[in-house]
């Protein structure tokens, strides 16, 4: 099993780039063509404002990878959770864990999927449909 440790911890204040800043990005970086091209074809539709910022800032501020974002997007859709606010939690939540390539998201996925599936077991023994575990 691959040991995840702590390397970053996002600041509770994130100052997101703007629809000017974004622009000028792209035109000098085509890696953020590709994640919001492959993020309107995983979400099925056009990107909002507040969308395209977030996985902007995820790149260029935050430093993820196109293919750490875009398998966030995934696991995101995967689960029906595919929204931007529960990608940017699930990407600070890697980030600061240290998940920063393809094979150390993977293996968190793995673990989440691991953690879903043993909540639904025991959820469904004792009733509790659609919940979610609680920290305690």
């Amino acid at each position: 099993m691959l040991l995840l440790k702590k390397v970053k911890v996002i600041k509770k204040e994130i100052v997101k780039p703007s629809r000017e800043d974004i622009i000028e990005l792209s035109k000098n970086d085509d890696k953020i063509k590709f994640i919001l091209n492959e993020a309107q074809k995983k979400f099925g539709r056009l990107l909002r404002a507040n969308e395209t910022s977030t996985l902007v800032w995820l790149y260029v501020d935050e430093g993820l990878s196109p293919a750490v974002i875009l398998m966030a997007i995934d696991y995101a859709k995967t689960i029906d959770k595919l929204s931007i606010g529960y990608i940017q939690k699930v990407c600070i939540d890697w980030l600061n864990s240290g998940v920063d390539n393809i094979l150390a998201a993977e293996e968190r996925i793995k673990i989440l999927n691991q953690r879903r599936t043993a909540w639904y077991m025991i959820s469904s023994v004792f009733g509790l449909i659609k919940r979610s575990p609680s920290k305690k």
